[in-house]
Formats: structure tokens, sequence, C-alpha cells
């Protein structure tokens, strides 16, 4: 693919400036800001690029040409409408959001109008499901591999206070989707059979990461497992002992948010609007944990085993969260740009072998910690 006319970065808000200022870089006489806040947001961004523009569908929709492509760090009615307008328009779309069923449907008009659809270049799910595809790619590869072998993936990620205090967690809006996540069932599977929590703060358990040394954080179980299976690689014929996916919390947590868990049906969703531009309250020191562990079983004794495991940590040039995201975006951005473009349609980021491995040195380059093996 040639280099796009122009690329639309929709969403300017402190999760979003890392992922933008190397966009800027990277394409400094292609990028036009969008932003629900123009004034706020000038002040963030390098003299030498362009002024902001006030977030309007209607005036995107008048700029948008075949071959641009659009960096949706929006959620909700807004990263829906701007995936059909992209499909309906022939230009591109890159969102580090996980995709709503509204953008899922548009893969069909994006496959006639040779548009890609890029979602979840983010870092849970994004670059935890990198990391599960190398792990599938070096048992592929390794001289145990066997498909008869009984398989165990164990995904863990979660953003925690680098320094301990009460709450025990971050403040402000990440909190706030925290909790809204943990107020919906979660779907395992143990010894071969799909088991289902309503609560899954009830259903927390101990489990020791190394990060890079040993360190004890507390699991609460995440969504729907089984959902891993298809995005990272699996073969659908694999036989599948263990899977479970779960939110990282420090020692604790569970009791000191006890009283908030109990009145969670209570909490009222964000708005779209401030799930895009507003910034995440800052507590000065949080950090990433990400950790993917597959087991490989023959005869009930393991014969393959690899864990990987990234942390990250705030710093002067953004969060961990935001950084991560940021690199995974601008992966995307130059997969598109690049001898190497995806197919038309919706696809998930990088998912080929090779390149997911790539992605990986890339993104975990802003980590502090990276171990695979």
């Amino acid at each position: 693919m040639t280099a796009p006319a122009r690329m639309h970065w929709c969403g300017t808000g402190a999760e979003a400036l890392p992922g933008l200022l190397q966009c800027l870089s990277a394409f400094p006489e292609r990028v036009e800001v969008w932003s629900d806040n123009p004034t706020l947001a000038r002040p963030a961004l390098p003299r030498t690029a362009p002024t902001p523009r006030a977030f309007d569908l209607t005036d995107l929709s008048a700029v948008l040409q075949p071959r641009d492509i659009i960096i949706a760090h929006v959620t909700g009615t807004r990263l829906t409408e701007l995936a059909a307008m992209a499909a309906n328009r022939g230009a591109h779309l890159v969102t580090p959001h996980p995709a709503p069923p509204q953008l899922l449907a548009q893969h069909a008009q994006a496959i006639l109008t040779k548009t890609t659809l890029i979602s979840g270049c983010g870092v849970s799910p994004g670059l935890d499901l990198l990391l599960i595809r190398h792990l599938v790619a070096l048992y592929r590869a390794s001289a145990a591999f066997d498909p008869t072998h009984r398989l165990s993936l164990a995904s863990f990620a979660g953003c925690l206070p680098q320094h301990p205090q009460p709450f025990r967690a971050t403040l402000g809006t990440e909190a706030h989707r925290l909790l809204r996540t943990l107020g919906e069932p979660a779907q395992s599977v143990s010894r071969f059979k799909e088991s289902r929590v309503n609560l899954p703060w009830d259903a927390a358990y101990p489990v020791t990461l190394p990060t890079p040394e040993a360190e004890e954080f507390e699991a609460i179980p995440r969504g729907d497992a089984t959902m891993l299976l298809e995005d990272a690689g699996f073969d659908p014929t694999w036989h599948i002992a263990e899977l479970h996916q779960a939110i990282l919390r420090p020692v604790g947590w569970a009791a000191a948010w006890g009283p908030v868990l109990s009145q969670i049906d209570t909490l009222a969703p964000p708005g779209d609007k401030a799930a895009t531009d507003t910034a995440l309250t800052a507590t000065g020191g949080d950090r990433i944990v990400l950790s993917v562990t597959l087991v490989a079983e023959s005869a009930e004794r393991p014969v393959w085993r690899q864990t990987a495991t990234v942390e990250a940590v705030d710093s002067d040039a953004g969060t961990a969260h935001a950084r991560l995201c940021g690199q995974h975006v601008n992966a995307a951005l130059g997969w598109l740009c690049g001898t190497e473009a995806p197919p038309p349609g919706h696809t998930l980021s990088a998912q080929d072998a090779d390149l997911a491995r790539r992605w990986v040195r890339q993104i975990t380059a802003e980590a502090r910690h990276v171990s695979i093996g």
C-alpha cells in the first residue's frame, strides 16, 4: 500500500497523546487532529503540528478521501459511526478499542470498498493477544509440539499503583471502567469444562508472577476467556484443559473495595464524550503488568512451558498504558502503509506470527521489564 493521503487522529485525551506525538513525528505533513477541545489540545502538541480541529462527523466526512486513515481514540457511537464512514468511503480505520458488534457488521462493506478496519490495538485486549500468539508460534515450532497435547493458557493483565496505598487501585475513570468490567460474568475452562462466575470479585485467587522478581497478586476472572482461542490463533482441534483470563489487583484489593463492590450495579456507565477526551486522574505512579503462560502436557506431565511477562511504569512521557497503546496503534499504521498491508475487511492486530513477534518487540520498547521463557 502507498502512503495514505491523510491521517485523521480523533481524540486527544491523555491516553491518546503519546501515540499522537509519535504519529506526528512519523507523518508530519499528513496528520489532521480532531479534538473535543482544540484549545486545550493545542499546547500539548509540537509547534509545527497542525492546529487541532473541533471534532465533528460532518466536517470530517467532508474532507475524508479514499485511502485516508482514521485513528479512532473514541468509543461508543462515535467509534461505530467512524467505522461506517470509513467502510463506505474507502478509507481505513485503526482503533485501540475492542470491536463492538456495529463495527464488525461493517466487514462485508469494507471488503467491497477495499477498506481495512483494525481493532484491538491496545494493551488488554491488544498486547496480551500478541504475546499469546507469540507463545503459540513458539510452541508450534518447538520439537515438543504435538496436536494431541493437553493445553493450558492463563492470561493476566492489570493497571496497578506502583506504591502501596489504602485503595490498592488507581482512581478516576480507569477505576470506574474496572468496576464496570467486574460487574459482568466471567467464563473460563477448567478440567476441559466451561465454567461461569456471575460475581467475579467473589472468585479472586492468588497468583505469583515474575515481574521481574516473584510477586504475588490477586487475580479476578474477567470476560469470556474462550474468545482468546480464536483471537490468538489456537487450532480448533487442540485439547484445551485449562483456560483463564483475569485482571490483576494488588493483594488486599478485594477486601479494600468490598463496600464498593457490593454496590457495583448502581454505577452509571461513562458517556461517549468522557471516554473520548477526558484525561485519566493522575496518581503519579501507576504500572501495567501483563503475563501469559502456555503449558502443554502429555500423560499429565508438562512437556513444554513458556511465560511472557511485561511490566511498564508511568513516566514524564505519559502513563504506561498510554505509551504501550501508542506504540501498538503506530505499529498498525506502519502495517497499513507498508508492503505487508493487511487484507480488506475487519481484522485484529497482527495475525501473522512473525509480524506479532516484531510488534511485541516494538511495543515493549516502552516497558521496564520484558521476559519470555
